[in-house]
């Protein structure tokens, strides 16, 4: 599998992502929306990765894994994840 250590997927959509034993260890997540993906033959992902990001009920963790209680319906991630951008794109300059 792909080895992600220490990538920076900040604000990335990996909504319906498979990850098939693939190494994340030390990415930052931060604001990631992770809507449906398949996590649960990831390596390397810990609790404090996974409270950064947006998921929902149907995301899989690994094992060991606690989902995060602000982890609802895909829409709430989605409407979360959106205005994380809508944010960013305010704060840019040109």
């Amino acid at each position: 599998g792909a080895d992600l250590s220490n990538a920076n997927l900040r604000g990335a959509n990996l909504s319906s992502a498979i990850f098939e034993n693939a190494t994340l260890a030390e990415a930052d997540l931060e604001n990631t929306l992770l809507v449906g993906a398949k996590l649960k033959n990831l390596k390397g992902l810990t609790d404090d990765m996974i409270k950064e990001a947006f998921g929902d009920n149907e995301t899989t963790l690994p094992d060991g894994l606690t989902r995060p209680e602000h982890w609802g319906s895909e829409e709430q991630a989605i409407e979360k994840w959106e205005a994380f951008w809508k944010e960013q794109v305010g704060t840019v300059s040109l």
